[in-house]
């Protein structure tokens, strides 16, 4: 693994297959906290879609001194269909209850932008819910703009929909 950044007693090392499980945990709680009712928690189904950024540069975990994983964030590059402007869109942080607080968070949110910088994107944007202030008052701490809110009015109750598995 690559050691990113980080200053004892926490390393910022990119995803590998060996931190999944813990990483899928976190992705659940993440959907716990941002989509309520609506929340995927299954762990399986975060498990599969993050696989496919194992050994990613912008997929980063942070570990304590005895080599846990607490924490976790991840950027992904996306290019505007219209304008061909390449970006940096910040998916995910987490950080675990007991190792909250601004240093570790200071430092998963550096490596986020770091990669940025080093891919040369011209931005990075960064989506969170209307109630959660703590992710607002990170973005504003790195120096986010707020730029567009989203309005939702419920129509009707749809019923959910079974997915069809793939054969």
């Amino acid at each position: 693994m690559t050691k990113l950044t980080g200053s004892a007693p926490y390393t910022i090392d990119t995803l590998q297959d060996e931190d999944l499980e813990a990483v899928s945990g976190f992705e659940v709680e993440i959907a716990r906290h941002s989509f309520g009712d609506e929340a995927i928690l299954d762990p399986a189904f975060h498990g599969r879609r993050l696989r496919r950024m194992v050994g990613d540069s912008g997929a980063f975990v942070a570990r304590d001194s005895e080599g846990n994983i607490v924490g976790w964030a991840l950027i992904v590059q996306r290019e505007n269909a219209s304008t061909n402007d390449v970006y940096g869109d910040f998916r995910s942080l987490y950080v675990s209850p007991g190792h909250r607080g601004a240093r570790l968070t200071f430092l998963l949110m550096s490596a986020v932008l770091d990669y940025a910088r080093r891919h040369e994107l011209s931005r990075v944007t960064g989506k969170t819910g209307a109630e959660n202030t703590a992710m607002q008052a990170i973005y504003r701490y790195f120096g986010f703009d707020a730029k567009h809110i989203t309005f939702e009015l419920p129509i009707w109750e749809k019923k959910k929909r079974r997915r069809r598995r793939r054969r």
